[in-house]
């Protein structure tokens, strides 16, 4: 790049003490394969700077003859393509500042835009984001970011057809089988802790009664979810109708696979038992544990 002859700001000093010989040579050299640098431009005016990684990849370029250059062409970075619009490219001074394996190279990057380094990041620098960082926007990305779902959001049309989107995609059987299978790993890992936290066999016993019973309850939100039943509140009238309901389309289903009268007769008093059992439960208030 070519500089010219104008007063620079003392961090152009600063940078250009972190190039080092060895450096300096990757400017015009490709890194190596498997290799990649992180670069600096520093504006001699005001001292601002802009803070970059380069990779060998498969074109095997310089970083000047591949990311310097883009910068003036690709508004990638707006804030710093504009500087570079605006100032010139004789008002910034360019520098090799690190170099490392292409794995470890956004690390490096994510170092160098940081406090800790040169603290390049919006508003101190040109740099909008950090990439290792799971491309954490500045604060004044997020500010303009915010604004603008603000915008849109505050259409009742736009919240409307986002709200149908969003029903739409929950309602699907897809969906609804991913989110049952992480509650379910998120339920285990749960119950796997309180289990672990037993101290007695009495415990442990209680926990897996209530494990059980939950599995239950989650089998049974299941089969009325995938049957159209309508959900109802557990231990009401409408829960227990429902219940009756299927517990005599079990019954039913038994008996007619039954090959003799004799074992007809056994099944219906087995039957006659349970619901007398159930029927003296009820009366004196018994709640299984």
């Amino acid at each position: 790049m070519s500089t010219g002859e104008v007063s620079e700001h003392p961090n152009v000093a600063h940078v250009r003490s972190l190039q080092s010989d060895y450096l300096a040579q990757f400017v015009h050299s490709p890194p190596g394969e498997g290799l990649g640098v992180v670069y600096a431009a520093v504006n001699r005016v005001n001292g601002m700077m802009y803070v970059g990684k380069h990779e060998h990849g498969m074109s095997g370029l310089s970083v000047a003859a591949s990311r310097w250059k883009a910068h003036f062409k690709d508004p990638g970075c707006r804030r710093f393509h504009n500087a570079l619009i605006y100032y010139g490219a004789e008002n910034f001074a360019w520098f090799v500042i690190d170099k490392d394996q292409e794995s470890d190279i956004e690390e490096l990057e994510a170092h160098w835009i940081s406090e800790a380094g040169l603290n390049t990041l919006s508003p101190a620098g040109y740099n909008l984001v950090v990439h290792s960082r799971k491309n954490a926007c500045s604060l004044e990305t997020r500010e303009l970011i915010s604004n603008a779902a603000k915008r849109r959001f505050a259409d009742p049309e736009v919240r409307s057809e986002v709200s149908k989107r969003a029903t739409k995609i929950q309602n699907t059987t897809e969906h609804r089988k991913k989110m049952s299978e992480v509650k379910l790993k998120q339920h285990q890992v749960r119950w796997d802790a309180e289990l672990a936290s037993c101290n007695t066999a009495e415990e442990h016993v209680e926990v897996t009664k209530r494990q059980e019973r939950s599995m239950k309850a989650a089998a049974w939100h299941k089969h009325c979810k995938d049957n159209g039943i309508a959900r109802v509140r557990r231990g009401s009238a409408e829960h227990h109708a429902l219940r009756r309901v299927a517990i005599e389309t079990k019954r039913a289903a038994a008996l007619q696979q039954c090959t003799t009268d004799k074992e007809r007769t056994l099944l219906q008093k087995k039957h006659a038992a349970l619901d007398h059992r159930a029927a003296t439960r009820k009366r004196v208030g018994y709640r299984p544990s």
